[in-house]
């Protein structure tokens, strides 16, 4: 890598939820920064010594004034901590605001234009020709997506300028143009990523915006002075006990992960009934005592919606599962943006360490505070991840507990493959 001129001072990160902030945040925590998701009523002074500190400012179904009110707030907390360089993480298939929320965010932090991209290709997360695709199908058009919230122009940067030179993308339709604010570039490979990357820093661009995606490519060029995160306490590796993993979302994705969980011989899942979340938690607690991973899914009908009173009873009644537990809690898994806020809340934190990533777009954060102070937990979006990504999840915070592959039975279908992909947690 060619190093540019060594940054100095606070990252900022600006994300619309919080799973979102947690997996752009790992890629800062990957290049060595020692990285916070900080929780709070965005009131007060954030805290020091940190060398990246994200916000979320749970604005991803909130009005686009609303978000884009809620974003300046988190830009302008940011400014005062000292943050000069800042991140803004955007949905990979641009749902909520996005146009308005970078707008806001730039106008906020006070630079002319930003450059964007959603892409994710590990996740299958693409754009091409500024339309940004999931898995090889078109699903909106990004500029077209951008200017529904954004009174700023929209310009793009085509695939051809980013393969050819870093003068072509600094020539390219979108750059000519004088007000241009928002800038959605294209990519199709991690390769494209690393140059829109390489091109943010030597043209010391101090506002970017983007999925996890581009944030693990600008994160060295940003970070690469920072502290060593590798001599961080990892006290927190070294908990006994199962794990919980609580799924309050339907998305399809984690749907189809939760039937690979049920597939599990060593797994006990628990339906939750939504508004009945109380009559779980004897279910929950019989089921720690005798398995190594527990899942708690929120069980809602068909026709009906998850809703925040439903999700809020579910959070409590999983805290108040593993807060009995005590130090007998090997760490918790949560899916879905909603349901690790509801979780987090529950629990009281208001500062999450994120210390690791246990798949691509899935960290590992300790909870610093709070009724579960010192305890990991792995968020992950309700979109992200293969059919086995809970299932590795689980793997991962056991991992040190495991003598052999026998102890937790899987089905024998890819065994391989898993054996071979799994990452092992770092102690």
């Amino acid at each position: 890598m060619r190093r540019m001129r060594s940054p100095s001072g606070l990252v900022g990160i600006v994300a619309d939820d919080i799973t979102g902030a947690c997996d752009a945040a790992a890629q800062f925590q990957r290049a060595g920064a020692r990285t916070a998701v900080v929780l709070d009523d965005g009131d007060g002074a954030l805290p020091t010594g940190w060398d990246v500190i994200a916000l979320s400012t749970e604005s991803r179904r909130a009005l686009p004034t609303i978000a884009a009110a809620r974003t300046r707030a988190a830009v302008g907390r940011l400014r005062d901590a000292g943050a000069e360089r800042l991140y803004v993480k955007v949905d990979s298939t641009l749902r909520g605001a996005p146009g308005g929320i970078v707008e806001a965010a730039a106008m906020a932090f006070g630079v002319p234009y930003v450059l964007i991209t959603p892409a994710f290709p590990e996740q299958g997360r693409t754009v091409l020709g500024g339309w940004v695709r999931r898995d090889d199908t078109a699903i909106v058009d990004g500029m077209a997506r951008l200017a529904e919230t954004a009174i700023a122009s929209v310009g793009h940067i085509p695939l051809r300028a980013i393969r050819s030179s870093m003068t072509a993308i600094a020539i390219s339709p979108g750059l000519l143009v004088d007000n241009v604010a928002l800038l959605l570039a294209d990519a199709e490979r991690d390769d494209d990523l690393w140059t829109l990357a390489e091109y943010a820093a030597s043209t010391e661009l101090s506002l970017v915006a983007g999925s996890a995606g581009l944030a693990r490519y600008i994160a060295p060029f940003w970070c690469w002075e920072t502290t060593n995160a590798d001599d961080e306490d990892e006290t927190w590796a070294d908990r006994d006990g199962p794990v919980l993993v609580a799924i309050g979302t339907r998305n399809p994705m984690t749907q189809a992960q939760l039937a690979y969980l049920r597939a599990a011989d060593d797994v006990c899942v628990v339906d939750v009934a939504q508004g009945e979340a109380d009559a779980a938690l004897p279910a929950i607690r019989r089921a720690l005592d005798r398995t190594p991973v527990v899942v708690a899914a929120l069980a809602v009908p068909p026709d009906a919606a998850v809703t925040d009173a439903g999700l809020d009873g579910f959070a409590r009644m999983a805290i108040a599962a593993a807060i009995e537990r005590g130090d007998d809690l090997r760490g918790l898994v949560t899916t879905g943006g909603a349901t690790t806020l509801a979780i987090c809340k529950a629990a009281g934190v208001r500062l999450l360490n994120v210390v690791d990533e246990v798949l691509t777009g899935i960290p590992c954060s300790v909870m610093a505070d709070g009724q579960l102070a010192d305890v990991p937990i792995i968020t992950k979006s309700g979109g992200f991840g293969q059919e086995d990504a809970l299932a590795v999840a689980c793997v991962w915070l056991l991992s040190d507990a495991i003598d052999d592959a026998d102890e937790i039975e899987w089905d024998d279908e890819d065994e391989d493959e898993r054996d071979e992909d799994a990452p092992r947690r770092r102690t």
